[in-house]
């Protein structure tokens, strides 16, 4: 069974289970392994937020198999929904058990459809658009493209430390636990504060400095932008243990966790963002 198709099946366990939020989860990681998948639209369309967003997963499903019986169903039903006169429910079917193939899937019936937008089939934009990824702007489903990282820094430098000024500092201050080097959310080129808060590319880190440190949530927003997931992962778990408001910042990090197909993160970041 490849990637994709295994991650439909558990998508579509979670959903019989009630399960909705682990449920897109697995839902979307499908849909980052197959764009094209017909069935994860469709099943997808059960677990988004509103009409606009089932209107666009059942409208994606179609055009992929234009003779799509279920996304033709559950657009006539937005459509009936929209005009003020839903139609009489669709017969419900027994559930199937969960299935192994792609051939074998059938979606779940008309009344609970929910959908995302027309248009291209390109899976960067859809998810962008669809706005899944809670409070931020829309991220889910970029591709991480070149993600920066510290492995090409030149030997580290000795200076004392940016924030509180303590002696003899290479990479972490020992005194205050804060790095003194940053990638540039621009290019990626590393940024010693110590050296200057200005990357070579114009890039500047003083809107992401704070008394005593970093304002790493920011710092991880930015980096998104530029689609470094990996580094925007980085910080958002460096905000968690000072974090005012820890439930965005689980969102946040589920949602990028997909991004780079890593489920079991995203599951339990999506948990903890439950909890109060």
């Amino acid at each position: 069974m490849d990637q994709a198709t295994e991650l439909l099946n558990q998508g579509i366990v979670a959903l019989r289970a009630g399960k909705r939020d682990e449920a897109r989860l697995f839902l979307l990681a499908a849909l980052r392994a197959n764009p094209y998948s017909e069935q994860a639209w469709l099943w997808l369309s059960a677990v988004v937020d509103n009409p606009a967003q089932q209107r666009d997963c059942l409208e994606r499903a179609l055009a992929i198999n234009p003779a799509s019986v279920e996304a033709r169903r559950g657009l006539e039903h937005l459509n009936a929904q929209a005009s003020g006169h839903p139609p009489a429910p669709a017969p419900q079917s027994e559930p199937t058990p969960p299935v192994q193939s792609s051939s074998t899937l059938t979606p779940p019936p008309p009344p609970p459809l929910q959908i995302p937008g027309a248009g291209d089939l390109d899976q960067e934009r859809h998810l962008a658009e669809l706005g899944l990824i809670a409070d931020q702007p829309p991220f889910a489903g970029l591709e991480s493209g070149w993600v920066p990282t510290q492995a090409s820094l030149p030997p580290p430098t000795v200076a004392p430390c940016y924030f509180c000024a303590a002696p003899d500092v290479t990479e972490v201050c020992p005194a205050c636990q804060v790095p003194q080097s940053y990638d540039c959310p621009s290019c990626g080129l590393p940024i010693d504060l110590r050296i200057s808060e200005s990357c070579k590319c114009g890039e500047s880190l003083r809107p992401f400095l704070r008394a005593g440190g970093i304002d790493h949530e920011r710092l991880g927003d930015r980096y998104l932008k530029q689609r470094y997931v990996a580094a925007a992962i980085k910080q958002w778990e460096l905000a968690l243990p000072q974090a005012a408001k820890p439930q965005n910042l689980h969102k946040k990090l589920a949602n990028a966790y997909i991004d780079v197909g890593l489920i079991e993160k995203a599951r339990e970041h999506m948990e903890a963002a439950k909890r109060r």
